[in-house]
């Protein structure tokens, strides 16, 4: 639980900097070739997700580069469609070299490629879709106009929490790097989470569920 705490806490101030870090790269990324499209940032958010082999770094990122204003909303929503892709991408490659390696039978390789090749197919069913939706709703501006009018801004308690962190990391690190450091954190909050989380071993006895899995409403 203490890991737990400490990596949210870590993943907070990642954000903090990287907010930070997005203002900064604002005059650099503005309308440059990775940010001067929806589909621009589309394939930046893919490439991302490659480069760091994880999604959810980039997809943060992406709402960073819109609180700093280097995306627009709707550049954004696709560079975060990009990092899930991108994501499913990895599993993708991962599962090929894995095949590929070692005395493997054809029934592993088979396998541990249909992983593959499910994880990409699945998401991209779900999150192409979903954006083709999601972009109108965000140009007509209906959903901001579901939200409840809170009459005032509340008490900031993540700025609280990450003002000191935020502000050392500023005093010692050049603005240009700002956001390559709130990345670095940012993975490595991410890595200390997946660490305290109870991993799947032999123990899960799969097997013993066969039948369960085989029915086709469960």
């Amino acid at each position: 639980m203490a890991s737990v705490v400490v990596a949210i806490w870590l993943f907070l101030c990642a954000i903090a900097v990287l907010k930070d870090g997005a203002a900064a790269l604002a005059p650099v990324l503005q309308g440059s070739l990775l940010t001067d499209s929806p589909a621009s940032t589309l394939g930046f958010g893919w490439l991302g997700a490659m480069l760091v082999m994880s999604g959810s770094p980039i997809a943060v990122s992406a709402l960073a580069l819109l609180d700093g204003g280097v995306v627009d909303k709707i550049e954004a929503l696709t560079m975060l469609t990009g990092s899930r892709l991108g994501a499913s991408f990895v599993v993708l490659v991962v599962a090929f070299v894995y095949a590929l390696r070692g005395e493997r039978t054809g029934e592993a390789r088979r396998a541990s490629l249909s992983i593959g090749v499910m994880a990409l197919v699945s998401t991209a069913f779900v999150y192409v879709p979903a954006l083709l939706v999601a972009i109108p709703l965000a140009k007509s501006g209906v959903i901001r106009r579901l939200l409840p009018d809170g009459g005032g801004e509340p008490p900031d308690v993540i700025q609280a929490l990450t003002h000191p962190v935020r502000d050392l990391i500023a005093r010692v690190v050049p603005d240009s790097l700002l956001f390559v450091v709130g990345l670095v954190l940012l993975i490595a909050s991410v890595r200390l989470i997946e660490r305290a989380l109870p991993t799947a071993d032999d123990t899960a006895r799969l097997d013993d569920h066969r039948d369960w899995r085989s029915r086709r409403w469960a």
